[in-house]
């Protein structure tokens, strides 16, 4: 069995879970119950902990330890320390994440997200293993939720079926290969929780109410594989790709691969399709779905105070190659050029004056480099933030409401942005009170955002909001506060790539 790591992703005010996690490893700490790994094999040991990150167990919040976990730079795993030994806070050597995701009257719920990866695979997977002819037979929820409690038992799996071919006896291999984390696969399999996957509030013995969230994953993820074409054949539905092997008479190994801890910087596909061609090649990635729960809003992050992290967003969207703002006035103003480890403010105060020194500039870059800009919004919604290779051609599913929205990111590419008019406005982030967590004496200092609007073209004539970045300031720590410059889709991107709207055909 696969070791319950705890891991960063896990954590950060986005987080349904990170909280609770936080709230428990200070208490089992405290208490001497904390159970971490203590070698690179299996064994676990409790300890109570004096310190992390070589502060006093005593002077930190939860809310602090969530932000801190949730911001700790890659390959950075955290330290703390216990019995006079010092261990890591995740990974290999981490916390056992199993014995600190209770809270008290709640339900150890799973990541929704991960569990809507778990349900849409499902739906896929048996639209291509469908019988009938055009593997056309509607999936109904009876059938859907009959395949995962039976057959999906097991919190990663690989299972195959046959499906049909038009006028042969031979006979498509259809296998799911699915991945998901251990409490996310707990959750889809409590069957007492299908309603609320409907969207519903449900009552379990024991606990509090789980309230209703209004997002019917089931009904989403079934409407996305019984649908036909997108209006105007845009894009090619679940259902017509099967349709399409059903027809071609031989045999194909079709597999749906859903396997989402795999390469997350990496890569922004949560499930793949692949099959292979009349000469027996796999052609990967046939469909590539990056799927999404509950309304698409941020879409990415870079994370960290240093100068690069700015420079790199101003470059990447604006086209600027030298900041107004140089590298040195940036290192003097926090004062790491001295070797001075007292930044707690003065990283927001250098950050803050970055962008300032840009703000009447913005809209300009955007107009000398419309390009540019599109090609960072493309990258920055549809590819993994440590892509390896660019990946065309990948779905944005957002599961909301009661329906799939579809998006054909690539469509991004061929959009005009010189046509849009497109503007910059920054803002000033007021401040208020102490920094989150109390962990810091001063006033924090003042944040900021920029929005980038446009008009014309599909977007009409009236402007409309396209992307904001906004610079979000985690909790603190002795060392400082954590900052993340974040992306957010506005209500634009599905004025420029029109929602594939799929209606059932009960002839096609």
């Amino acid at each position: 069995m696969a070791k319950s790591k705890l891991k960063k992703d896990s954590f950060g005010s986005g987080s349904t879970n990170g909280l609770t996690y936080s709230t428990n490893i200070l208490a089992k700490g405290k208490a001497g119950t904390l159970e971490v790994y203590a070698t690179s094999g299996e064994t676990t040991k409790k300890i109570s902990l004096t310190s992390i990150d070589d502060k006093a167990l005593a002077q930190w919040t939860a809310k602090e330890l969530n932000e801190y976990i949730a911001n700790l730079p890659d390959r950075d795993s955290g330290t703390m320390k216990g019995n006079a030994v010092e261990y890591k806070v995740v990974g290999d050597n981490g916390i056992k994440k199993s014995t600190i995701t209770e809270n008290e009257g709640l339900y150890p719920m799973g990541n929704r997200g991960g569990i809507a990866e778990g349900i849409y695979a499902a739906a896929i997977f048996l639209r291509f293993a469908a019988k009938a002819p055009d593997r056309a037979d509607r999936i109904l929820e009876t059938t859907l939720k009959s395949f995962i409690e039976a057959e999906m038992t097991s919190s990663t799996g690989k299972l195959t079926r046959q499906a049909p071919n038009e006028g042969t006896t031979v006979t498509d291999d259809v296998t799911l290969q699915y991945g998901l984390k251990v409490k996310d696969h707990a959750c889809l399999l409590d069957m007492r929780l299908w309603e609320h996957w409907k969207g519903h509030a449900v009552k379990i013995a024991g606990y509090k109410e789980i309230k209703r969230t209004g997002n019917n994953i089931i009904k989403a993820a079934l409407d996305y594989v019984n649908n036909t074409n997108s209006k105007g054949g845009k894009k090619e539905s679940v259902r017509d790709y099967a349709k399409t092997f059903y027809r071609n008479g031989v045999h194909n190994f079709i597999t749906v691969e859903a396997e989402g801890e795999v390469a997350q910087d990496e890569t922004k596909v949560d499930i793949r399709v692949m099959a292979d061609n009349h000469d027996g090649v796999m052609v990967p990635d046939i469909m590539k779905i990056s799927l999404k729960y509950g309304g698409v809003g941020q879409f990415g992050q870079m994370s960290g105070v240093s100068y690069e992290v700015t420079a790199n967003v101003l470059k990447e969207f604006f086209g600027i190659t030298k900041p107004a703002y140089s590298k040195a006035s940036f290192e003097s103003d926090t004062k790491w050029g001295t070797g001075s480890k007292s930044h707690k403010s003065d990283a927001a105060k250098a950050m803050f004056s970055m962008w300032e020194a840009e703000k009447d500039n913005l809209t300009k870059c955007l107009e000398e480099n419309p390009d540019t800009f599109r090609q960072a919004y493309w990258r920055h919604i549809s590819q993994g933030k440590k892509m390896v290779a660019e990946e065309p051609g990948v779905e944005l599913v957002d599961a909301v409401g009661e329906t799939s929205k579809i998006y054909n990111l690539d469509a991004i590419k061929d959009i005009d942005f010189s046509g849009l008019n497109l503007k910059a406005e920054w803002k000033v982030s007021v401040a208020q009170g102490k920094t989150a967590g109390g962990g810091m004496s001063h006033a924090p200092h003042n944040l900021c955002s920029t929005e980038i609007t446009g008009k014309g073209g599909a977007l009409g004539n009236t402007r409309i909001k396209l992307l904001a970045i906004r610079i979000k300031r985690g909790d603190s720590n002795n060392k400082g506060p954590y900052y993340r410059t974040i992306f957010e889709k506005q209500k634009g991107l599905g004025l420029l790539i029109k929602e594939a709207e799929r209606t059932w055909n009960e002839k096609h």
